[in-house]
């Protein structure tokens, strides 16, 4: 989640955010902007996702694509509340898609290309579970 999760959570204060960092250092810079900022919808935990999806219970999983889709889906599928993945992938993504077998299960609701810093081709996915 790290920033991108804070500004959805400002953005959206109705909801809560469970922010998981495996580094505690990064963890603890997350903690400091979720005081400073005063947000009461964060949650920030030092804990490897997957770890924390069986112990929180989302209803949606947001990841900066850490793997690919087949490894996040190995990690978040035996947790039965949630319903969206929403990725932040690499311009390989239509590669990726077209032989995940974790596709199946998925329906792919939104597709967005953007560009970053020197023109890096990114996208960002949003999926359903089927």
């Amino acid at each position: 989640g790290g920033l991108p999760g804070v500004l959805l959570a400002i953005l959206d204060p109705v909801h809560e955010f469970i922010l998981c960092e495996s580094e505690g250092r990064k963890a603890g810079f997350l903690n400091k902007v979720v005081t400073t900022l005063e947000l009461q919808n964060v949650t920030v935990m030092s804990a490897r996702a997957e770890k924390a999806v069986l112990e929180c219970k989302p209803d949606v999983v947001f990841s900066r694509a850490v793997g690919t889709l087949d490894k996040l889906y190995g990690w978040i599928r035996a947790c039965s509340t949630w319903n969206s993945l929403i990725l932040y992938k690499s311009r390989s993504w239509s590669e990726e898609w077209a032989t995940s077998k974790s596709r199946k299960n998925l329906e792919l609701k939104t597709r967005q290309p953007y560009t970053v810093c020197d023109d890096v081709e990114r996208v960002l996915v949003v999926l359903q579970r089927r």
